[in-house]
C-alpha cells in the first residue's frame, strides 16, 4: 500500500503542477470525515465531538480547498514556476494534522496546522517576490487571511500546549473560521463570482473603481482587510460586540457592492445559483451571530455551511472542470440539483437542531449525513477531472 507521501508525490509528478488534484481531494474527505462524528455520537455513543468537529473542518475541510486554490492560482497570478515540490508536503500536513485531531493530540494537530499554513504562505510569499505580473488587488484578502489563520493555528496551539488561555474564548478558531476563510472568500469571490455568474458590469465597483483602475481598487481593499483584522483584535480586547458587527458589515459592503448580489446572475444553472446563494448566507450567518450572540454557534451555521460550503462546491468544481479540459457547462455535472439540495437539507437540518433540545442530536446527524452524501457524490463525480489533466496547447 503507498504511503501519503508516495501517493501525493506520483501524483503531481504524474499529472503536473495543479494542487488542487491533490488537496481538493483531500478536503471533500475532510468534508466526510468532519460530519461523521455527529452520526458517531448517535450511533456508538461517541463523546461530545463538537471542538473536533469544528477542527476537522476549519483546520482540514478548509485548509485543504484554500491551500489547492491559491497554490494552483498564485504561479499563474504572478507568472512564476510551478509549486510541484511544496504540494506534497502541504498534503503531508494536513495528513499528519486529521490523524493527530483524530487521535485526540490537540498540540500536535494545530502544529501541523501552524506549519502547513506556514509552507502555504511562503509558497505563496515567494512566487509574489520573483513575480512577473502584478497580481490582481484582490490578493491583499488572501494575504490577510493566512495571516489571521497562522495567528489563530498559533493561539490554538499555546492554550493546547500548556496553561496559558486564549484572550477569548475560541478566539483561535474564530480567527481562522472568520478570517483565514473570510477574507479570501470576499477578495477572490469578488474576482471571481461575479464573472462566473455573468452578472452585468462584474468588475465594476460602482462609484469607486472601473475594472481596470488598480489604485482605487487597492486602497479599498487594504483599507477593508486591515479593518476585518482589527475585529478579532476587538475581541481579544473584550469588546464582543464590535467585532462581530464588524465583520458583519465589512462582509455586507463587499457582498452587495463588489459582488453585487443584489442582481440575478445571467448564467442560470444550478452552479451559478448554489454560488449566488452562498455569498448571500456568507452574509445572513454573520449578521445572524451579530444579533442572536447566544445562537452564535448555530447561527454561524448560515455562513459556515450555507455560505462556505456552498461557495467551496461551486468553486471548487468550476477549477476542477475547465483545468479538467471541459468548459465551464460541465460544471452542472458536477454540481447537480441533487447535491445542490442535499447542501440545503444540511442547513436546514443543523437549524432545526439549534432548537430542538432532547432531539437535537438526532437532527445533527441528519444534517451530517446529508452533508457528507452530497461531498462523497461530488468527489465521485469529479474524479475524472480530478486524475485526468487538460491537453496542453
Amino acid at each position: 500500500m503507498r504511503s501519503p507521501w508516495s501517493w501525493c508525490a506520483a501524483l503531481t509528478e504524474a499529472r503536473g503542477p495543479e494542487p488542487y488534484r491533490v488537496l481538493f481531494p483531500l478536503g471533500a474527505a475532510f468534508a466526510i470525515l468532519g460530519a461523521s462524528v455527529w452520526p458517531l455520537r448517535l450511533w456508538v455513543g461517541m463523546p461530545y465531538p463538537g471542538p473536533l468537529h469544528a477542527s476537522l473542518m476549519i483546520e482540514g475541510f478548509e485548509i485543504s480547498f484554500v491551500s489547492g486554490f491559491l497554490l494552483t492560482v498564485a504561479p499563474r497570478m504572478t507568472r512564476t514556476d510551478s509549486v510541484r515540490r511544496e504540494v506534497p508536503w502541504v498534503a503531508l500536513g494536513v495528513i499528519l494534522f486529521g490523524a493527530a485531531a483524530w487521535l485526540g493530540f490537540a498540540a500536535v494537530a494545530h502544529a501541523c496546522a501552524f506549519l502547513t499554513l506556514g509552507l502555504v504562505a511562503f509558497t505563496v510569499a515567494g512566487r509574489f517576490a520573483r513575480r512577473a505580473n502584478d497580481p490582481p488587488e484582490e490578493v491583499v484578502f488572501a494575504v490577510v487571511g493566512l495571516a489571521l489563520g497562522l495567528v489563530g493555528a498559533a493561539l490554538q496551539l499555546a492554550a493546547a500546549v500548556g496553561p496559558w488561555i486564549e484572550p477569548a474564548p475560541r478566539l483561535g478558531l474564530r480567527m481562522m473560521s472568520l478570517g483565514m476563510v473570510l477574507s479570501p472568500v470576499m477578495g477572490f469571490g469578488a474576482l471571481l463570482v461575479p464573472v462566473f455568474l455573468e452578472i452585468k458590469d462584474p468588475l465594476l465597483i460602482p462609484k469607486i473603481a472601473h475594472p481596470h483602475e488598480r489604485p482605487a481598487r487597492r486602497a479599498l481593499y487594504a483599507t477593508l482587510a486591515a479593518l476585518l483584522a482589527i475585529t478579532f483584535l476587538a475581541d481579544a480586547l473584550g469588546a464582543p460586540m464590535i467585532g462581530p458587527f464588524g465583520r458583519a458589515l465589512i462582509a455586507t459592503f463587499m457582498l452587495v457592492w463588489v459582488w453585487k448580489l443584489w442582481r440575478l446572475p445571467g448564467r442560470r444553472t444550478v452552479p451559478a445559483f448554489v454560488m449566488w446563494s452562498a455569498g448571500w448566507f456568507v452574509g445572513l450567518g454573520l449578521w445572524a451571530a451579530a444579533l442572536l450572540p447566544e445562537h452564535e454557534i448555530g447561527a454561524l451555521h448560515l455562513t459556515l455551511l450555507g455560505g462556505y460550503g456552498a461557495l467551496t462546491m461551486g468553486i471548487a468544481s468550476r477549477v476542477v472542470v475547465t483545468h479538467g479540459g471541459h468548459g465551464p457547462d460541465a460544471e452542472a455535472r458536477v454540481l447537480t440539483p441533487m447535491r445542490a439540495a442535499l447542501l440545503v437539507l444540511a442547513l436546514v437540518t443543523r437549524l432545526v437542531a439549534e432548537g430542538a433540545g432532547a432531539a437535537a442530536p438526532m437532527w445533527l446527524a441528519v444534517s451530517a449525513l446529508a452533508w457528507m452524501v452530497a461531498w462523497l457524490q461530488w468527489l465521485l463525480a469529479a474524479r475524472s477531472s480530478l486524475v485526468r489533466a487538460a491537453p496542453k496547447p
